[in-house]
């Protein structure tokens, strides 16, 4: 990547410039007192921001947006290194700039003016300005000879200045002025704005100098004696950004440059910078905001270290990616919707392309944030032995807490890299963590451990642990493991004299009741059941009380006297009422859209969260029957949301906040209830494009159309901004539609063959809120056409009348030959329709472009033949088979490239499986070979021959041999010969989907297989598999 604004031919430019500026003899008033800003106010809690990626998926031409506008339709725009995008409320879509087509220049300025213009810097094209339907290029002949802008900045409602390495100048439609006292200027950027006794001046921000003031730039303008750069105390003569905020007026002036932010005040120079461990990097934007309060900050995005809010104090709070920001590397800012009390903000990033702020959203918190792995086992706050207290996250490549607004090793190594489960705080200050190794006792003074080593231990894996008090006030910690159940007392494990007999091998999870009298009532939950232990007895719950026998979570909600015990099974959910003598109430099947519910959690609002593998849901209680699980409003979260996948993993925690935290496949969620938005008003509903069919072209208000030109279509977009993926349209075409048609996704519809008469066509659209907007009208006719004149209607009737008669003469000595032709007919329909009948079955088993079967043939036939095999006692080999970098070549040669690369690659596929096997798309570059083992073939061996067989695979694109290599992810089915019913078909694809991740993650161009091992351990949503990723290295 370029760095932004020295362009690919400006270096040399820039160098002559620089230059010449040694030349310059600038008056320098007195010099301000230079000081420190403070450090970082930290936040009494850590907040964690919900963002909406708006990048490539989205059709962002490229991932680093170095520029964002609004324009006055309600369109925002992007700058890339590859040009110019526009986004509609749903998708970016690339707007050409002419003459660049095979080489767009990298855009690093934008602005839109109130005539509805919008204006773009370039490192190449210069100039660039969007006049509503086309960009024109701003050159020579209109008064700018450059082809670098880094700066566009408005200047009233039809004009612009514009910051070049050779000045400044002001630029309208008809052309550009240079401003003559900032020739020899190396410009960034400009800020216009109001200087000493309220006259108009204009700032001018350098690449190499500092920042300069221009006085009276719309008039007699002039250099004033006024200069601030590296000898006046900023950190850095590099200056990339300019606002005015705060101070007594509202005027003290804010300069982003090389390694920190500077604030000029009347009487100092504050500087924020690596003495305040603000930024070892560039501060690229500044823009005056609000907060989520409405106080007044400034926002100033860092090129390497996130964004950063300043408040008219000098206090000063910083978002990274530990907070949840998805990139931080900020090179633009954007605020939109401004009628609204908290406007929205838009960040321009590096590498993930354009980012919204969205409250509702589910923050996601993975890798990229620091943690280890991106497995979540655990989740949740507490107080530890070393001092410290705040949040922690267990995954499967350790556990680390949130420290000094960084995630960081959790205690001790042991402790820090271990999988971390559960974990409980005792009276004394100590920390119980269930662990894969067992449980650990981490006091201020050291830890211990409690594994299998030790007599009447049911596992090293513990994966639920509870600190109680019996009802002698005597403390306990109760463990659950994967194969039983333990309990502790005075540190030491103890035998109870009682055991349950049907909660099962696993023992989940825990919790516990109290009733008026402080008694205490423990409920456990594992794979039979659920089971209470009260007065030195166990009680199991009756199983018709639960949709699924077994239990995956427990929560007590409510004080004694009116309580409920609220279980996640794997086949729904149920509540206990524990003061109604155990009545129970269920939810599962069609009422409940999810199958296994792995963890629930209750908000401050009453309503519950479920995770499974299939997402989040929240269910909300009717307020006219509160008590009534199956009135509750069923709402799904996915990945349109901020999920980074669907499946969790049994982990949860709701904060002091009320913020529900859950751990999954893909990282840690956090989601605020209290921070979901109150419905917007009305937003804007724009009808993009309204156009008559063949011929293509533009469809005019109240356009009369010829009667051979009667095929219309329409696209509209509502500037909506807000969970884009609930919005809806509906239509109308007065004149042909009796009512509006159903409220749909799709932001356009197509008439065709529209009778003659006169037509408005309607648009409504509605919102994430269901706030309606609309409708958009626009009117047309379609003429009649001349064969349907009443001269010509007279004709037709006469002509017909001499037909009949001839037709009554003629009707009797055809009947009988029309009988015999009727009856041919009909046989060769019939064959022809039982010919149709089969092609069109085969297509739907087919992929259309590879030739390969597909999804519906598997479940069709190959699981068939795989089930028989199974039951003659063969084995097949299942290989999942993803080509790398697949995404890459389609972004360089195009998609047409891409998909003759799957016609190619499916080739070989197809001859690697042969006539025994059966190679098949499984989706996108994904395929699934699927092949019978023979008596003494090695299925490791199978998996890497078929990975040389892609890399062997003669591949060629617009004539050039390409080498295209692909991870496999492999296993067997039956998984185990000695207990075929083990692992399901549908479970052994699950498993070789994590097998081709862990090939994906190790390097790509490897076969990883998922293997029993009866020395592994075994998984925790499927106790009896032991997996080991088998793995040959190349």
């Amino acid at each position: 990547m370029q760095l932004p604004g020295v362009g690919r031919r400006s270096f040399v430019v820039s160098c002559a410039v620089l230059a010449s500026l040694l030349a310059i003899v600038v008056p320098v008033r007195a010099a301000l007192p230079v000081v420190m800003g403070p450090p970082e106010t930290p936040a009494p809690t850590p907040d964690f921001t919900t963002w909406r990626e708006l990048g490539q998926h989205e059709g962002l031409p490229q991932a680093t947006a170095y520029a964002l506008a609004q324009d006055r339709d309600g369109y925002v725009w992007a700058g890339t290194e590859d040009g110019l995008a526009r986004y509609d409320g749903r998708r970016w879509r690339r707007v050409p700039i002419p003459g660049a087509s095979h080489a767009p220049p990298h855009v690093l300025a934008l602005t839109a003016t109130d005539d509805g213009a919008v204006w773009a810097g370039s490192d190449l094209r210069g100039l660039l300005r969007w006049n509503g339907s086309a960009i024109e290029a701003f050159g020579a002949s209109r008064g700018l000879p450059v082809t670098v802008v880094r700066g566009v900045v408005p200047a009233a409602r039809d004009s612009v200045w514009v910051a070049t390495p050779q000045g400044v100048a002001r630029c309208n439609a008809d052309g550009c002025r240079a401003l003559a006292p900032a020739a020899k200027l190396d410009a960034w950027t400009v800020l216009p704005g109001r200087g000493d006794g309220d006259a108009p001046v204009l700032w001018v921000a350098t690449l190499q100098d500092g920042v300069y003031r221009i006085d009276d730039p719309d008039g007699d303008a002039r250099l004033a004696d006024w200069h601030v750069g590296m000898r006046d105390g900023m950190p850095a003569n590099t200056a990339r950004a300019l606002a005015q905020f705060g101070g007594p007026d509202g005027r003290d002036l804010w300069i982003a440059s090389g390694y920190g932010v500077t604030r000029v005040a009347r009487d100092r120079l504050v500087v924020y910078g690596e003495g305040v461990r603000l930024t070892s990097s560039t501060a690229s934007v500044l823009v005056p905001s609000v907060d989520d309060e409405g106080r007044p900050v400034l926002l100033a995005g860092l090129q390497r270290g996130g964004l950063v809010r300043f408040r008219d104090d000098g206090s000063w709070q910083r978002e990274s990616l530990a907070q949840g920001l998805p990139d931080d590397a900020i090179y633009s800012i954007l605020l939109t919707d401004r009628d609204r009390a908290q406007p929205r903000l838009w960040l321009g990033t590096q590498g993930v392309g354009a980012i919204r702020r969205e409250a509702g959203r589910w923050s996601v918190i993975d890798t990229r944030h620091g943690l280890p792995a991106r497995s979540v086992r655990g989740v949740g706050r507490n107080a530890f032995p070393d001092g410290t207290e705040g949040f922690w996250i267990g995954t499967v490549g350790g556990a680390v807490q949130l420290r000094d607004g960084r995630w960081q090793p959790l205690g001790p190594p042991a402790i820090a890299s271990a999988q971390v489960y559960d974990l409980a705080r005792a009276s004394d200050g100590s920390v119980w963590l269930g662990t894969d190794r067992g449980l650990v006792h981490w006091r201020s003074d050291g830890i211990d451990t409690i594994d299998r080593t030790q007599t009447h231990f049911p596992a090293n894996t513990i994966i639920a642990v509870l600190v109680s008090r019996d009802d002698d006030g005597n403390e306990e910690v109760w463990l659950g493991a994967r194969h039983g159940l333990a309990l502790v007392r005075d540190g030491k494990l103890a035998r109870l004299a009682k055991w349950p007999q049907h909660l099962g091998p696993a023992v989940r999870t825990f919790a516990e009741s109290r009733d008026r009298g402080g008694r205490r009532t423990l409920w456990a939950g594992g794979e039979g059941g659920v089971e209470s232990w009260h007065e030195g007895r166990w009680t199991p719950l009756p199983g018709n009380c639960l949709p699924h026998e077994e239990v995956m979570d427990l929560r007590v909600r409510g004080e004694p006297g009116a309580q409920s015990l609220w279980i996640a099974t794997r086949g729904g959910i149920a509540r206990v009422d524990l003061d109604d003598g155990n009545a129970c109430e269920a939810l599962s099947g069609p009422a409940l859209p999810m199958a296994v519910v792995y963890q629930l959690r209750h908000d401050g609002n009453g309503r519950v969260y479920l995770f499974g593998y299939e997402g989040a849901l929240r269910l909300t209680p009717d307020p006219a029957a509160p008590g009534s699980l199956a009135r509750m409003r069923v709402e799904r979260y996915d990945e349109n949301d901020g999920l980074p996948a669907l499946e969790f993993n049994r982990a949860t925690h709701v904060d002091e906040r009320g913020r529900i935290w859950a751990g999954g496949v893909a990282g840690a969620v956090v989601f605020d209830p209290a921070a979901e938005p109150p419905p917007q008003p009305a937003r804007p509903l724009l009808l993009t494009s309204a156009v008559v069919l063949e011929p293509d072209e533009p469809l005019a208000p109240g356009a009369l159309l010829p009667a051979s030109h009667n095929s219309v279509r329409f696209e509209f977009a509502l500037m909506s901004y807000e969970r884009e993926h609930l919005t809806r349209y509906r239509t109308q075409l007065v004149g042909l539609d009796a009512s509006p048609r159903a409220w749909t996704t799709e932001p356009g519809i197509t008439y065709a063959r529209v009778p003659p008469g006169d037509y408005v066509f309607r648009v409504w659209a509605r919102d994430a809120f269901g706030t309606i907007s609309g409708p958009r009208e626009q009117p047309f006719a379609v003429a009649v056409p001349r064969w349907q004149s009443p001269l010509a209607i007279g004709l037709y009737l006469f002509a017909f009348a001499l037909l009949a008669m001839a037709w009554s003469r003629s009707r009797s000595r055809g009947l009988a030959q029309r009988a015999e032709s009727l009856a041919r007919e009909v046989d060769e329909r019939t064959r022809a329709l039982g010919e149709l009948n089969r092609q069109l079955e085969q297509a739907s088993l087919t992929d259309p472009l590879t030739g390969l079967a597909n999804r519906r043939h598997f479940a069709a036939h190959v699981a068939g033949q795989l089930e028989r095999r199974r039951e003659q006692g063969g084995r097949s080999l299942l290989c999942l088979l993803d080509l790398d970098w697949f995404k890459s070549i389609n972004d360089r040669h195009g998609h047409a490239a891409g998909d003759e690369l799957l016609v190619q690659a499916a080739g070989c596929l197809r001859a690697w499986a042969g006539n025994a096997g059966s190679a098949l798309r499984w989706g996108g570059e994904e395929f699934l070979l699927v092949r019978p083992l023979l008596s003494g073939e090695d299925p490791a061996t199978l998996a890497q021959q078929l990975v040389d067989a892609v890399r062997q695979c003669r591949i060629s694109l617009a004539g050039r041999d390409v080498v295209v290599t692909g991870s496999v992810g492999w296993t067997t089915w039956p998984w185990l010969p000695t207990r075929p019913l083990l692992v399901s078909l549908d479970q052994a694809l699950t498993l070789a989907d994590q097998a081709l991740y862990r090939a994906k993650e190790s390097g790509r161009d490897r076969a990883v297989g998922a293997v029993w091992d009866d020395t592994a351990p075994a998984l925790a949503e499927h106790p009896d598999m032991r997996v080991r990723w088998s793995s040959r290295e190349r």
